[in-house]
């Protein structure tokens, strides 16, 4: 909410701006009468009640978020880089407590502009969480998708643990575009079928259980994903650069891996910022990665990782358009 005026207030301003040499001009196309409880709204102005005002009315001029225009298309890359500003709520949205249950089993239920407290397990198809706050306190995960379930989507949220814990979001076959995840060792587990897009990553923190292992995106099984324009910062939450273990960790942990597209990301930090290898001891394979038009942060020959912006240990990765932020120049 930019500002609210009970409508008296809005005549005298308008009366003493006639003494003005010059004009002062607010958002385009915004508009209200003066009499908030009788008049014609347009754009972002609406009518509000207001037991102080006259008439007991007062005008509303609200803003939405730029988050909202990130996840319009999939995959597609943001107009903006996603940080603070432009991802997780929109501004404007009203939250109320979350009173529904922690273990979803209900296909296309709808969580919407929700403060939720607990762990969250998705145990049904086409469930959709959205312009909300999801802060389990601790514990294994925030978002736990169980294998199998499809279609997941989350989307305008912010996603954080104060204390610290494990996994923010752990899933597959889903999309999750436009949120804000902070206070996690590892942001995101994911499968494959994937939409990641436009999310800001950054203030990672352990559970406390052992040794951290930071990862921004951990991708350790699946084919088909794609992960476009995000904003993954391997800080801590004082802002300094974590050396360990990587903004995007490719690895065949669980099965294969196939036809995976980084595309857009900004991307900084990490033992190396992007990590993608063959699991010891298992045989598993990676194919067809495409490492498409990133920017790191920092500038050669390592930007704020501990060794370098990449390790690698196979021949099926493209890369391409890939530069330092720093300098812009080629990676």
């Amino acid at each position: 909410m930019i500002k609210r005026w009970p409508y008296y207030n809005i005549l005298a301003l308008a009366v003493l701006s006639l003494g003005l040499a010059g004009a002062v001009y607010a958002a385009t196309n915004i508009f209200a009468s003066l009499e908030a409880e009788s008049g014609t709204f347009t754009g972002s102005a609406t009518v509000m009640a207001d037991t102080t005002a006259a008439g007991s009315s007062a005008v509303m001029f609200t803003t939405a978020s730029p988050s909202s225009d990130f996840c319009s298309s999939f995959p597609a890359l943001p107009s903006a880089k996603p940080d603070a500003t432009n991802t997780g709520v929109p501004a404007g949205t009203t939250l109320t407590n979350y009173t529904g249950p922690t273990t979803i089993t209900t296909n296309g239920t709808v969580i919407d502009g929700k403060i939720i407290t607990s762990q969250l397990t998705i145990n049904a198809n086409n469930v959709t969480i959205r312009n909300s706050k999801v802060s389990p306190g601790g514990g294994y995960w925030a978002v736990l998708v169980n294998d199998g379930k499809t279609g997941t989507t989350i989307l305008n949220s912010e996603i954080y643990s104060t204390n610290g814990a494990y996994t923010g979001i752990s899933m597959g076959d889903g999309t999750v575009c436009g949120n804000d995840i902070h206070g996690f060792e590892n942001a995101m587990t994911i499968g494959g079928n994937m939409t990641v897009q436009a999310n800001y990553i950054h203030s990672l923190k352990g559970d406390g259980s052992d040794t951290p292992h930071y990862d921004g995106i951990e991708v350790y099984s699946g084919s088909n994903t794609n992960i476009w324009g995000n904003n993954i910062m391997m800080t801590n939450s004082s802002g300094g650069w974590l050396g360990d273990t990587g903004a995007i960790n490719i690895t065949t942990e669980w099965s294969n891996i196939s036809n995976v597209e980084l595309r857009g990301n900004w991307i900084g930090g990490g033992s190396y910022t992007l990590y993608i290898r063959k699991s010891s001891g298992k045989a598993y394979i990676y194919s067809n990665i495409s490492v498409l038009s990133n920017r790191w942060y920092g500038t050669a020959p390592k930007g704020y990782a501990a060794y370098g912006p990449i390790s690698d240990d196979g021949s099926s990765i493209t890369y391409s358009g890939n530069i330092w932020d720093g300098s812009g120049q080629p990676l």
